[in-house]
């Protein structure tokens, strides 16, 4: 199946049902539809041609589900871009792709023609918003989202003329990874990938089209773009759209107006739930069937006291970009276990391997996860040998996670690969020391990290947010962890700092901490 025959499948079905909510504002699948095409056709007619790439630089809006679709209408290749990142990130980024084209939300105009200049990638820009005036960049055309959207024609006559129907294994959305360890890599997902995943939600979830699922994770990442925006629109459920978080209660308040029923977050956001003053019979009134948390681990302490607060279910899922994302998942009807990323969803077949490739049985022996299934993406874009490391003659992806699975199949992640710490020959898993750490009631957030040591070895050193008002010591810290630890494993420094370095979604950098390391940083204990 083909994902633009999806979405045109759903609105055409239930064209006068409701797609967004955005603000105060309701757009109904026929709009979005009749939109894309609007859009589709000011591509075409600024030189888009199938296979070309397409920069979406925007916040979350009913518009960038427009957009996304106009693109693969036409038959080209949508490359969502964070946009908060830097000129110089954004310019590689564009130069990797070949972008020739993007659609910016106004805020973001001037970055991306700086991102762009001397480079020659744009044919054109597409604005989202105010017009820039005379910031207008003269050799690149640039052309008012808005016109387009309030053009006079008719969508079904455009319909039947500019459709470029693409195939299952053609690559449909280049999304960047974060290059915490190097430069950002292009993953190529397939109408094939996707489709497949979404299909792959639906039934692990009871999901379906009465639900209303909440977008305020941003757009550009896969886990949001696949679970909050394409799985709704598949099943012709909501989507209730918000741009930004902040003033948390914003979201709240959409919760209860747009009767929300799927939550999608992350460990963050539950995190900060889970502590807010809150009215106890006030759960009667969440509309909340559950909630799913992605994108960085979850602390089972933060599980346990969400779910105490609010009654409501939290599950925990695993995914990569790679991967379209989701790869697993505890089941909402079932058993459940803290810590663990629950089991492979529909159609997703995971093995655990050691050094040598060889597959582990279910037990505690730690090796790394690998991954196969219709969802595991094409490859890098113009990297055949990192996509050659990464998926085998088999199509089985190696994520890089290390873990282990029980007996009945559930998966636990130990750490990443590369964050293993090797102390006297030995492996140490920080996430195990995490799990210690983050037990105590002071503690909002640890991260714990090897340091080298001239003699090849290395130190292990954990950093250490605090609860507002909350204290604590390091030896505090460390005497809890000889407690619960072997002595090899127990940090010989707990550092305590005002914030952790993190990217978008809230994943702690440890690159950044191990800059830190032997320098100036902002310690506080």
């Amino acid at each position: 199946m083909i994902l633009y025959e999806i979405f045109n499948q759903t609105c055409s079905k239930l064209h006068k049902s409701t797609a967004v909510y955005y603000n105060q504002s309701v757009v109904r699948y026929r709009q979005i539809r009749e939109q894309a095409i609007r859009i589709s056709v000011t591509l075409t007619s600024m030189g888009v041609k199938p296979g070309d790439r397409i920069a979406l630089i925007m916040r979350n809006t009913p518009e960038f589900i427009m957009a996304y679709f106009a693109i693969l209408k036409i038959g080209a290749v949508a490359v969502p871009i964070n946009f908060n990142l830097k000129a110089p990130e954004i310019s590689y980024i564009m130069q990797d792709a070949g972008i020739v084209g993007a659609i910016v939300q106004d805020r973001y105009y001037e970055t991306a023609l700086l991102a762009a200049k001397n480079k020659n990638f744009f044919k054109f820009v597409l604005i989202h918003g105010d017009s820039p005036g005379s910031k207008q960049e003269k050799h690149i055309p640039c052309k008012n989202l808005r016109e387009t959207l309030g053009a006079k024609t008719d969508p079904d006559e455009n319909a039947r003329t500019q459709y470029h129907k693409s195939k299952p294994d053609d690559c449909i959305m280049i999304i960047y990874t974060s290059g915490t360890t190097g430069n950002p890599k292009g993953v190529m997902l397939t109408n094939k990938n996707l489709v497949a995943n979404i299909e792959s939600c639906k039934k692990a979830t009871d999901v379906n089209q009465k639900d209303c699922f909440i977008c305020l994770l941003p757009m550009f990442h896969s886990f949001a773009w696949t679970v909050c925006v394409l799985l709704p629109i598949s099943l012709g459920a909501k989507i209730a759209v918000i741009e930004s978080i902040q003033p948390f209660r914003n979201v709240m308040k959409a919760v209860f107006t747009c009767k929300v029923t799927v939550f999608v977050g992350i460990p963050k956001i539950f995190s900060a739930l889970a502590r807010i003053p809150f009215v106890k019979p006030l759960h009667i009134f969440i509309p909340i069937r559950f909630c799913i948390s992605g994108a960085a681990p979850l602390s089972p302490v933060i599980l346990e006291s969400f779910e105490k607060k609010f009654g409501i279910p939290l599950l925990e899922g695993y995914g990569l970009t790679e991967t379209a994302p989701v790869v697993s998942l505890n089941p909402l009807n079932g058993k459940r276990k803290p810590g663990s990323i629950g089991i492979p969803i529909p159609g997703v077949t995971i093995k655990i391997v050691n050094d040598t490739g060889s597959s582990i049985p279910p037990g505690n022996q730690i090796g790394e996860i690998c991954v196969k299934g219709d969802n595991v993406m094409k490859g890098y874009y113009n990297l055949p040998d990192a996509t050659k490391a990464s998926i085998d003659a088999d199509g089985w992806f190696k994520t890089g996670d290390m873990g282990y699975y029980d007996n009945e199949g559930y998966v636990f992640i130990a750490d990443r690969k590369k964050d293993i710490i090797i102390s006297r020959g030995i492996n140490i898993y920080p996430k195990e020391i995490e799990n210690i750490l983050d037990s105590h009631t002071a503690v909002s957030e640890s991260s714990v990290i090897g340091i080298s040591a001239p003699d090849g070895d290395e130190t292990v050193v954990a950093y250490v947010t605090l609860h507002p008002d909350a204290t604590v010591t390091p030896k505090e810290l460390i005497q809890l962890c000889r407690k619960n630890i072997a002595a090899f494993k127990v940090p010989k420094e707990i550092k305590i700092i005002p914030e952790m370095p993190k990217n978008t979604l809230g994943k702690i950098l440890k690159t950044e901490l191990r800059k830190w390391s032997g320098k100036k940083s902002p310690i506080t204990t």
